[in-house]
């Protein structure tokens, strides 16, 4: 039988197009997490725009900006080193001086 008049073919695919527009939402949120654009006010379990890999891209953002933060602070930490190491070659010099004499 190539047609089933019993299936109401019209509310299938109204469900199907809703659906389509329920994944095109949830994808446009995954994008927008990627990006950190979602992280103040994000969906939450049950919500229109909300998945399984929104959430995950959540949790990935958040991984990726506290390895950013990381990598500032070290990156201010080796600086704060370099000038230490500066002012003390700049103070072992100017004790050679002495020494020498």
């Amino acid at each position: 039988m190539c047609f089933d008049d019993t299936i109401d073919w019209k509310d299938k695919y109204l469900d199907r197009d809703a659906d389509v527009c329920q994944l095109l939402v949830q994808l446009a949120g995954c994008s927008l997490a990627s990006f950190g654009c979602d992280t103040y006010h994000p969906c939450k379990q049950g919500d229109y725009g909300w998945s399984v890999a929104y959430s995950d891209v959540l949790d990935l953002r958040a991984k990726y900006e506290a390895l950013l933060k990381e990598n500032h602070e070290l990156k201010v930490s080796n600086a704060d080193i370099k000038n230490e190491l500066t002012l003390i070659n700049h103070d072992l010099k100017y004790v050679e001086k002495y020494i020498k004499k």
